[in-house]
């Protein structure tokens, strides 16, 4: 509850343009993390950890997350990911049948398995029709139920995040909020068992008697016949079976509406006993002590139970329960929000970034200086001599590029074909709650307004006064909310200019102690025209507050390969010849991974997809099965459909005005 409260909105700290708030918005809407934030957080609780994981489709990016059973990830020495392996089912119709097939589990659709395999530069991809787990070793045997394929990792980085819960001090593992309380709760679970079984043994009354059962109850052979007992004969029928007594016996309805029950068995002597026994199933002390035993539980936990009635007892004591509960919660918010998926935004925010200068480059036909590799010269004399020429090279690039880019945000016009976020400085995303759990009343609102006025009476300045008002807020949303005028505030600063001239006045025609024929205003101590300027300074900061920007910081993007070593990559991989790391041809081109499907962990896909024979995906090439040998701008990354704006491949001789997609015209 207190994670989530009233729904949480990511935005991005700088956003000077606009574009990142509508494109962190669109992610969120898409993958509908509204409805998945009660999951992640029950795993991320339960388990200690999780990774995020997203995944370009289209002009949208997935994100997904993966529990501790489905998923490992492996770190640099620094502490950087350098791989991870994802394990997840999927389901699939059978080909020629109306109906889904049912699988084992009674769920629609036959059951399939995906291993993905990630590094910095390629993407192993493993379908199967047997369950898979991470001690299978990814061989180049090819069998009849399981397809492979390896492309190229186009991101350049590794676009997944693992957060810890109640993470270690000196690793990179952490553990859930239940595993150093199991002995406890097993053992309250072994309590209310126990008190369960009592209520439902001895939650009826027992009837106690001298006299035989037979003669008590009804009895019956193993016939089905029922022969008379005391109880039957006494005019107690029983609701299975029809009463042996002849007459019309005792529990009817009677003339006003009552049930007319005989409080004695008859026929009784008077040496007979019968009575019930209601035994105490659950006494007051077992349930007072189960009780204090799930509260020092959840206590040590942090959290409170809300069944208790030992504490609470005050609106006083109610906060302070519910303050501890909060304080908890927001610790593991700030593992969930701020160290996942705000830092998932960031390396989204961070590509969109990167394809924006691919794109924009290509569009003003600027060449990109191509870094050279160790492995393409014949001694380290002529690679220093390349390397030196492509790092002058590359300079020149960039400050051309940013002069470019510049010039265009001055004029705002953007030129057709170019996709993804205007660089905007630094990339920091942050979480705020929409509503708190307890909502302010109006007599809340009225104080903290009366403490920001307090506030801004000492002189502080607004935007650190309006965060008791706005504590919520952006300072840039505070800013744009002080656009109006504060006739107050300009009130007062004329008032205390006008003291200040009045007093510069008299000091004038007041003449010095020390020196009778010159003003006291002549004594350097009393200069009072410092105190002007900084009034007139504090006024027209009041009337013109305005977003601060920060530059980007370098230590926040993902680490990522350099061209000349995804290039080498690409090359020990098999990339570029249409063979996959083991050797083994693929039997079709090799493509960005954008252009390879992935089926969503749990969906059910209409086809066979992922079975033998099949393959994951194929490249918008034609016919040809070849792959492009047309002039290409840019970097290849820009050929994807999902860079639309670009014609791919580019047909010499024509530029960069063809159609632009619907979202390069919205941008």
């Amino acid at each position: 509850m207190f994670m989530t409260r009233q729904g949480v909105e990511f935005y991005a700290k700088q956003d000077s343009y606009g574009f990142r708030r509508d494109f962190i918005q669109k992610q969120v809407e898409y993958n509908t993390l509204d409805q998945k934030l009660p999951s992640i957080i029950d795993h991320f609780v339960i388990d200690g950890k999780g990774l995020f994981f997203f995944r370009p489709t289209g002009d949208i990016y997935r994100i997904s997350f993966f529990p501790t059973e489905n998923y490992r990830a492996f770190y640099t020495p620094e502490g950087d990911l350098e791989l991870i392996e994802i394990i997840y089912s999927y389901r699939t119709k059978e080909p020629g049948i109306g109906n889904p097939t049912m699988g084992h589990d009674g769920k629609a659709g036959r059951e399939k398995w995906i291993r993905i395999r990630m590094t910095y530069d390629t993407i192993d991809q493993e379908t199967s029709e047997e369950r898979l787990t991470f001690d299978d070793v990814m061989t180049p045997a090819v069998t009849s139920n399981v397809n492979r394929k390896s492309v190229k990792n186009s991101l350049g980085f590794i676009p997944a995040i693992e957060v810890f819960n109640n993470m270690h001090a000196f690793e990179l593992d952490a553990q859930g909020d239940f595993d150093p309380y199991l002995d406890q709760i097993a053992a309250l679970d072994d309590m209310v068992r126990n008190v369960r079984k009592n209520l439902s043994f001895f939650g009826n009354p027992t009837l106690v008697s001298s006299r035989p059962r037979s003669d008590i109850v009804e009895f019956g052979d193993s016939f089905g016949n029922t022969r008379p007992s005391i109880a039957s004969q006494a005019g107690f029928a029983s609701a299975s079976r029809p009463s042996t007594r002849v007459s019309q016996p005792y529990g009817t309805m009677g003339l006003d509406g009552q049930i007319r029950v005989p409080r004695v068995i008859a026929n009784l002597d008077p040496t007979d006993r019968v009575s019930y026994i209601v035994p105490d199933a659950v006494s007051g002390d077992l349930n007072l002590y189960v009780r204090q035993y799930r509260e020092e539980i959840l206590t040590a936990m942090g959290a409170i139970d809300e069944l208790s009635i030992n504490a609470g007892a005050t609106a006083f004591e109610i906060k302070s329960l519910f303050g501890r509960a909060a304080a908890t919660a927001k610790k593991k918010a700030t593992a969930l929000y701020d160290h996942g998926l705000c830092r998932l935004f960031e390396m989204m925010v961070f590509h969109e970034e990167k394809i924006f200068r691919d794109s924009f480059a290509a569009a003003i036909r600027l060449k990109k200086p191509i870094e050279p590799v160790p492995a393409d010269f014949p001694d380290e004399r002529s690679f220093d001599s390349a390397m030196q020429k492509y790092q002058a090279e590359q300079n020149r690039y960039e400050a051309k590029l940013e002069e470019e880019i510049g010039k265009a945000i001055e004029v705002q016009q953007i030129p057709p074909g170019v996709v993804g976020l205007i660089p905007d400085g630094d990339r920091r995303v942050a979480y705020r709650f929409k509503g708190q759990v307890f909502e302010d009343s109006t007599e809340d609102i009225l104080n903290q307004s009366i403490v920001c006025r307090n506030l801004q009476e000492l002189g502080v300045d607004s935007l650190q006064a309006l965060e008791y008002l706005f504590p919520d807020r952006t300072p840039e949303e505070r800013a744009t909310m002080l656009s109006g005028y504060p006739f107050r505030m300009v009130q007062a600063t004329q008032q205390s200019f006008g003291y200040f001239l009045n007093l510069i006045g008299q000091l004038f025609q007041t003449p010095h102690p020390e020196a009778p024929d010159l003003p006291l205003a002549a004594d350097p101590s009393l200069n009072l025209i410092p105190m002007l300027f900084r009034s007139i300074e504090f006024l027209n900061k009041e009337l013109s507050y305005a977003g601060r920007f920060q530059p980007a910081d370098p230590n926040t993007e993902p680490r990522t390969l350099s061209a000349a070593d995804r290039l080498r990559n690409a090359r020990e991989s098999g990339l570029y010849t249409g063979t996959d790391r083991y050797g083994l041809s693929t039997g079709e081109p090799v493509g960005p991974d954008y252009d390879i499907p992935i089926p969503v962990p749990g969906s059910i896909l209409g086809s066979g997809w992922g079975s033998s024979g099949l393959s994951p995906g194929t490249l918008p090439l034609g016919g040809s099965g070849l792959l492009p040998t047309g002039v290409l701008s840019g970097s290849a990354d820009l050929s994807a459909p999902t860079n639309s704006g670009v014609p791919f491949p580019i047909q010499p001789g024509r530029g960069s005005s063809g159609p632009v997609s619907q979202r390069n015209q919205r941008r």
